[in-house]
C-alpha cells in the first residue's frame, strides 16, 4: 500500500541509487549514509555533505471508494559542512543541481508515483552562526495515488 511513508523511502532509495549519474567528478559520491529521513541537524551530521527529507504536508482529492489523489509535498535539504565559504557554496549548488537533474528524469521514481516535480529551491549561504554549513531547501510536490481498504 503506497502511503507517506513508503513515497518518502521511494524518494530516498532513488536519491542513493541514481544521484551519482548527475554529480560532477568533482563531488562526492552520495550513499545511505548521506540521506536521512529526519528533520536536518547541523550537530547531527553524519557526513560532511548531508540530504535530509522531511514531509511538508498533503492534499488528497476523492477518487474512487478505495484510493484518492495524493499531492505530498516534500522538503529536502542539502547540507554542506566544514570547508572554505566559496567551496561550500560551489558544492552546494552542485548537489542540488544533480537533484534537480535527477528529479526531472526521473519525474516518476522509477515507476512508483505518477509524476513529481521540483517546485522552488531556498539557497542559504550560512546555516549556523560559524558560516561553517551552507544549505539548499528543495520544494517537491509528488502526485500519487493513495490507496485505501
Amino acid at each position: 500500500m503506497k502511503n507517506e511513508l513508503t513515497v518518502l523511502m521511494k524518494l530516498k532509495d532513488t536519491i542513493v541509487e541514481h544521484i551519482g549519474d548527475y554529480l560532477a567528478s568533482s563531488l562526492t559520491i552520495v550513499t545511505e549514509d548521506n540521506v536521512a529521513i529526519k528533520w536536518p541537524s547541523v550537530d547531527q551530521m553524519k557526513k560532511r555533505v548531508m540530504f535530509y527529507i522531511q514531509p511538508d504536508y498533503a492534499e488528497y482529492e476523492d477518487l474512487a471508494t478505495t484510493n484518492d489523489l495524493s499531492t505530498f509535498h516534500v522538503k529536502v535539504f542539502i547540507f554542506c559542512k566544514r570547508g572554505p565559504q566559496s567551496t561550500l557554496e560551489e558544492e552546494g549548488y552542485g548537489y542540488y543541481n544533480a537533484l534537480y537533474e535527477l528529479m526531472r528524469r526521473n519525474m516518476t521514481l522509477d515507476g512508483y508515483v505518477d509524476f513529481l516535480a521540483v517546485t522552488s529551491a531556498d539557497f542559504y549561504n550560512a546555516v549556523d552562526a560559524t558560516g561553517n554549513v551552507s544549505g539548499t531547501e528543495v520544494n517537491i510536490s509528488i502526485q500519487y495515488t493513495k490507496d485505501f481498504d
